[in-house]
């Protein structure tokens, strides 16, 4: 199938890595230590992973990555996204995808 003919931009094999950080709120250290280590683990990871990421593990911080995310077929989508939700009801379906992006 091409690319074209489907809106999945990561149509190759790869391996999903989704990092998570727990800890017990009583300590701002530990907060600070965990996420420095999830965003260390990150930046390690970067040069293997796709430009935009999974696009249903991106939240609304991430917004510039979303095109990233669609590849080639972000254009279109968006174009689809304003054609049938214009009042953008359904905002996560295609990963946060509003009518007011670009």
């Amino acid at each position: 199938m091409a690319l074209s003919e489907t809106p999945f931009a990561l149509r190759q094999d790869h391996l999903m890595v989704e990092i998570i950080a727990g800890w017990e709120p009583s300590s701002p250290d530990e907060e600070q230590r965990h996420i420095q280590w999830a965003q260390s683990l990150s930046h390690a990871l970067a040069p293997y992973a796709f430009k935009g990421g999974y696009v249903n593990l991106l939240d609304e911080r991430e917004r510039d990555r979303i095109p990233q995310a669609f590849g080639s077929n972000y254009q279109h989508l968006l174009n689809l996204k304003r054609a049938y939700d214009p009042d953008d009801v359904f905002q996560s379906t295609i990963g946060h995808v509003s009518p007011m992006a670009s």
